[in-house]
């Protein structure tokens, strides 16, 4: 604005203009309509001109402002109010900004300004960030340490440490500019100019930095500054998540800075040192010199630099904590939490995360077993296992790097404790080291092994229950599925041994023959019984009507559907498998005609088969009428195949049982029963197009009608387990008997040969072994409880006897009676 040419006159030497406005001021006599200007002076002098407008005269007026004529009122982010002390000869209330006030404030005498009185930690500042933002007024605190500036729209404190400062340069005699690492509001900020309007703060202020050590005098020259959480021993004291400075130095070199307690708490170099980063959780750990130190950074700026400079995507920080158990590095563990770092392809380490503490380097690297949530690790002879919550350990290994469980002969206890076990002549032996023994078994004392739980879904393990007659309690141990056939094989085999040459050959005969006797029982019936006790099982646990008899449907549906093919390989191919398996034994002794036995009994099992076959059509006609509710045939088979490849019957063909189990599975496929549990869950196998179809069948269907078609089959059903199923397994032992007996004499001669008796003997342990497994992976009952239930049926054959006896007793002694008296 242009200072008019009267106020130019009343300019003395020296003095010029500083600051000029319009308006802003009034005195009596002040025109309406002329133009208002206002100036002040750096001699402190403030003028008014007004030109009088149409009918007045151009004025000039003068006032002093020396001493504090003019009031500093309030200050703002856009300026200050000033207004006049006095009111002669004129009075003045205008704003000047910020830069103006600077100016007025730089050119002008300070006593001419009169401030309001302020607390030493209120002090007026204007600050301008380096962030390209306009100047905010706050108010300023000082202590010998930092400088506190408040904002109080929105209510906020920056904080500068002064040893930040690595530069403070003033401007003028009100303002500075401050350059450092002067973060605000977790962002860098590399300078700030502030303007002080207060006498001498700014000297004060110079002061307390220049006797301030800064940060660089502990750490060297610095490139930038990021805010971190430390973990790790520093002299000898561990401190967990501690907030800490990570000073990126101008020597490439990151030091972890305590600025709290004025410590350099370690220096870690981006080369030398190893460095392994969890993208997940923005967590480093550092080795240096072996020893282990965590830094989190949660910052974007300290996560930018984190990505940038020491991360490597071959050197992994595994996401979560696992427990390690076992003997590792010749230190015995418990459970303690334990970090995984991982150097791809194959280089891993351990750490205990409570003390600290590196479990292994780069010098002692283990072989690792995948075994689902179980990391093994062996070395030499010991042997350390890392629970895991879930399997995701295994993606931070190259695909060399770690082996599978197959053929490991390796376990766990019930408290996840770690093992080798091995089996000699004389029994088990489970250990952790050379000199490291959990337990041990003599052969000859083992009564019994067995499965006890249920494997679920995601393991490789079965717990296994191991009874002995020198313990009064039984022991648990956690084995590989795959092996637990070749240890009960192996157990039974040493237990039996030494009586096999002391019994005679009919005794050796007649064990095999009641082995063989289950196995045919199992496959003929086995289902059947499997059938009655899901049908049990899903009547208890299914509440709603409508959602059993589904179940119900297409369980009785699935599992009569695989009874009847069953029934036709049992029947021809069973007997047919005896024979072959016979020969072996009977050819040794030149007895090559042996085949009339095994007809007799195929003939016999083809015809229960035809019966039963009879009484299954009738069940599965009784279901035709519903046929549309039952789930599609390819789910079901998904499901079934699913249970073949995790049974034990599939893992003892896997691993090889030896010559025997070759014998009674040759051309005789393991069977796998259709369980209850199967369609306890059978919703999930579903697609969503057949769960929308059968939506609008269940709305279509009358439910009354399912009930009663249900009735009808589970009716037939009930009919052929109570009534039928004894006499037929009557009549299978009676076949199968007799086929033993015609077998003897051939079988008599053969054992006088001690290689016959070992193949027999070995026969025998694999068809022991078969009992002893359970039924498949989901249960935990053994196949030998369902042959049980199977023979047990014999007995209800026998009380119908009875019953029919008694009653023919009862009729015929009762008339019999009535006769004798009427003679009298």
């Amino acid at each position: 604005m242009t200072v008019p040419n009267l106020i130019n006159e009343q300019l003395i030497f020296g003095e010029k203009v500083v600051y000029t406005g319009s308006d802003g001021f009034h005195y009596d006599g002040k025109s309406f309509v002329g133009t208002h200007t206002l100036c002040m002076t750096s001699q402190g002098r403030v003028i008014v001109h007004d030109t009088g407008g149409m009918f007045g005269s151009e004025t000039v007026r003068t006032m002093n402002a020396n001493p504090g004529k003019i009031r500093v009122n309030f200050f703002t982010n856009y300026g200050m109010n000033l207004t006049s002390v006095d009111t002669y000869p004129f009075s003045f209330n205008f704003t000047v900004s910020i830069q103006e006030f600077e100016i007025c404030l730089n050119e002008m005498p300070y006593d001419c300004f009169l401030f309001s009185e302020n607390a030493s930690n209120e002090i007026p500042v204007y600050v301008d960030y380096d962030d390209g933002g306009t100047p905010s007024y706050m108010t300023m605190g000082m202590t010998k340490d930092q400088l506190d500036l408040t904002s109080e729209y929105p209510l906020s404190v920056h904080t500068i440490p002064f040893h930040r400062i690595m530069e403070m340069n003033g401007t003028g005699p009100y303002s500075a500019v401050l350059k450092g690492f002067l973060d605000k509001d977790n962002k860098q900020v590399r300078s700030v100019r502030l303007f002080i309007p207060s006498k001498g703060t700014l000297a004060v202020l110079m002061t307390l930095w220049k006797n301030t050590e800064l940060l660089s005098d502990l750490t060297g020259p610095i490139l930038n500054l990021y805010s971190a959480l430390f973990s790790g021993v520093v002299n000898g004291s561990h401190i967990d998540s501690q907030e800490v400075t990570l000073v990126h130095k101008a020597d490439g070199n990151i030091a972890a800075v305590d600025e709290t307690s004025w410590s350099l708490l370690n220096e870690f170099h981006l080369n030398e040192d190893d460095w392994y980063y969890q993208k997940e959780g923005n967590r480093s750990v550092v080795l240096k010199q072996d020893i282990p130190y965590i830094i989190d950074v949660k910052r974007p700026d300290a996560i930018a630099f984190a990505e940038r400079t020491w991360v490597c995507e071959n050197r992994i920080l595994h996401n979560q904590l696992g427990s390690l158990y076992g003997v590792y590095r010749e230190a015995a563990y418990d459970g303690q939490e334990v970090a995984l770092l991982v150097e791809k392809p194959h280089q891993m380490k351990l750490i205990q995360w409570d003390t600290m503490q590196l479990v292994s380097s780069s010098a002692h690297q283990p072989e690792i077993i995948d075994a689902g949530e179980r990391m093994f690790l062996l070395h030499g002879s010991e042997i350390a296992m890392v629970t895991w919550k879930d399997r995701g350990w295994i993606s931070n290994f190259g695909p060399s790097a770690v082996r599978k469980l197959e053929d490991q002969k390796i376990g766990y206890t019930s408290n996840e404790q770690p093992y080798y076990f091995t089996q000699t002549e004389l029994g088990m032996t489970f250990s952790q080291g050379a000199d490291t023994f959990l337990h041990s078994f003599k052969s000859q004392a083992v009564m019994d092994i067995s499965v006890s739980e249920a494997v679920g879904e995601s393991s490789d393990f079965a717990r296994v229950r191991i009874h002995t007659a020198e313990d009064s309690e039984d022991s648990f141990f956690m084995l590989p599925v795959q092996e637990v056939p070749g240890i009960i094989c192996t157990t039974y085999q040493q237990s039996k041994a030494p009586l096999v040459r002391r019994i005679p050959p009919a005794q050796l005969y007649l064990s095999w023959s009641r082995q063989v006797n289950d196995f045919a029982l199992y496959h003929l019936f086995g289902q059947l019984y499997a059938l009655q006790a899901g049908i049990e099982e899903i009547q208890k646990n299914v509440q709603n009507r409508d959602e059993c008899n589904r179940r119900l449907l297409n369980f009785l549906y699935y599992a009569v559907q695989n009874q009847k093919r069953r029934l036709d390989q049992v029947s021809i191919y069973l007997p047919a498998m005896l024979e072959r398996n016979s020969r072996t034994i009977l050819s040794g002794a030149n007895l090559d005609r042996h085949e009339q036995p095994f007809r007799y009994m195929q003939q016999g099992f083809m015809n229960i088969s035809t019966k039963m076959r009879q009484t299954l059509s009738e069940i599965e006609g009784a279901l035709s009428p519903v046929y549309r509710l039952i789930i599609p045939k390819g789910d079901i088979e998904h499901i079934i195949k699913r249970r073949e490849k995790r049974g034990y019957a599939q893992a003892a063909m896997t691993v090889g049982l030896g010559t025997a189990f070759t014998i009674i599975s040759a051309g005789f496929p393991p069977v796998t029963l259709i369980m209850g549990g199967m369609f306890l869950g059978a919703n999930s196998f579903f697609t969503a197009k057949d769960a929308r179809q059968k939506a609008e069948l269940d709305s279509l269907f009358d439910h009354n009608s399912l009930d009663f078609y249900m009735t009808k089959a589970l009716d037939t059903f009930h009919h052929l387990m109570d009534t039928l199923i004894p006499y037929h397994v009557s009549e299978a032992n009676r076949y199968m008997t007799g086929s033993f007996e015609q077998l003897a004499p051939l079988y008599k001669s053969a054992l006088t040969n001690p290689e016959a008796v070992d193949l027999l003997f070995k026969e025998i342990s694999q068809y022991y072994t078969f009992k002893q497994l359970p039924i498949d992976h989901t249960v935990a009952m053994p196949k030998k409880a369902l042959i049980e239930h199977v023979q047990d049926s014999s007995h209800t054959a026998e009380l119908y006897i009875q019953l029919f006896q008694n009653e023919v007793n009862y009729n015929v002694s009762e008339q019999a009676e009535k006769s004798r008296i009427g003679t009298i």
